[in-house]
């Protein structure tokens, strides 16, 4: 008996019988054994959706300062850490991080893609050594014996040579596993990688590197210490006064412009001598509102420059998080997977164990119960698996219609 401890709550798990981790992993894998939890996928339908947003929206930020200052209207945000260059840098890391997923993805498809072959090779290979097997004669001879609790001992030569020879064709069942096993743990690795480029640590290559994450607090961290929060609401009421400002000038500029107009004695001459066109205090007025209108113009720019700075700041923390739990679910069912394989390996290398022992008639039917036991099972995990594959089909289908239409 194994288990695999997939639910937290303890009175909910279960344990496995012999033989059937192959068929309950895809079936968690897949949502045929969900009870309303994940859905089905390595990465599910909407995990992709959201990598392939993200994918998208990294390969449109400015990759060039000249860009990205155009887009900032300024080539300076005045805090130490956060300048247009700082910024630029974080942008090139995100979209070299976002173009390093196609081959991750690539790699998550061929395996489930893989699962269907392999479970018709085990099928295949499991069958052949079960048909050998009842090819034997020790089997024939039961046939012929009226008892049926007769125990018959293997003493043909052709039984024996078969009991030498078969260790080597069940190795040939577990190099299949061996193989697949091997191409888990890659993808394993890569999404793992994938995931630790954004939350930092350490790579499979033994690179240490920051991490995306961390880099976005650690200029959120600046920001904070510049009272860019501060900055943003005193630009704020600056322009909100210097609005109400304006607007009063305008006020009192149409005030003086009709005075100038009413006021005047001898028409349109006596205007041009008594107080200029619009009269000395409709221009004073005038100037006054242009000068205040520059001034929010000035602001508005700052603010816009600044609100840009925590937005993207705030759009990468909160995209960063969202993806490292999300790589984090794939990199569980990964696991879920290597356990598979560790499981079925562990259980054909018993079961070689066993085959060297095999003396009798009993034994010999006891061995092919358990290797029906390995074998039975990945008939249905050939069809669960394609679901696998269907669901990066539902998600690229789901993302062109709603994103991309």
């Amino acid at each position: 008996m194994v288990a695999i401890n997939t639910v937290p709550d303890e009175s909910k798990s279960m344990p496995i019988d012999t033989g059937r981790v192959p068929a309950v992993v895809l079936k968690l894998l897949t949502g045929s054994q969900a009870e309303g939890g994940r859905a089905a996928g390595v990465f599910t339908a909407d995990d992709l959706i959201k990598i392939l947003l993200y994918v998208r929206f990294a390969r449109q930020l400015p990759q060039n300062l000249d860009d990205f200052v155009k887009v900032l209207g300024s080539n300076s945000t005045g805090i130490t850490g956060l300048e247009p260059s700082d910024i630029i840098a974080l942008y090139q890391q995100v979209t070299d991080h976002a173009n390093r997923w196609t081959p991750v993805e690539n790699l998550v498809k061929e395996q489930s893609s893989d699962l269907t072959i392999v479970s018709e090779d085990i099928v295949n290979t499991g069958g052949k050594i079960i048909e050998v097997i009842n090819g034997m004669d020790v089997l024939a001879q039961m046939d012929t014996v009226q008892d049926t609790t007769a125990t018959i001992p293997i003493t043909s030569n052709k039984d024996q040579k078969i009991q030498t020879a078969l260790p080597q064709v069940i190795d040939r069942l577990k190099q299949i596993c061996l193989r697949q096993q091997e191409k888990s743990r890659n993808v394993l690795t890569a999404v793992r990688d994938y995931k630790t480029e954004i939350s930092g640590g350490t790579l499979s290559n033994k690179t240490t590197v920051t991490g995306l994450e961390p880099a976005v607090a650690d200029k959120k961290e600046k920001a904070k210490e510049a009272d860019l929060g501060g900055r943003i609401t005193e630009l704020q009421n600056s322009i909100d006064s210097l609005q109400t400002e304006i607007e009063q000038l305008i006020k009192d500029y149409d005030k003086f412009v009709g005075l100038a107009f009413t006021g005047a004695a001898g028409g349109a001459i006596g205007l041009a001598i008594t107080g200029g066109i619009f009269g000395a205090k409709a221009e004073e007025a005038r100037k006054k509102k242009n000068d205040k209108i520059q001034e929010r113009e000035s602001k508005a720019a700052e603010l816009q420059r600044d609100q840009l700075v925590q937005g993207i700041l705030n759009k990468f923390a909160t995209s960063f998080t969202d993806l490292g739990m999300r790589l984090l679910d794939a990199e569980q069912a990964l696991m879920h997977l290597d356990f598979l394989w560790t499981d079925i390996v562990a259980r054909i290398d018993q079961s070689v164990d066993k085959w060297n022992l095999v003396k009798n008639s009993d034994m010999l039917l006891t061995f092919v119960t358990d290797l029906k036991a390995i074998v039975n099972p990945w008939r249905e995990v050939g069809d669960m698996s394609t679901k696998l594959v269907k669901v990066f089909d539902q998600a690229y289908e789901e993302f062109h219609k709603t994103y991309m239409a």
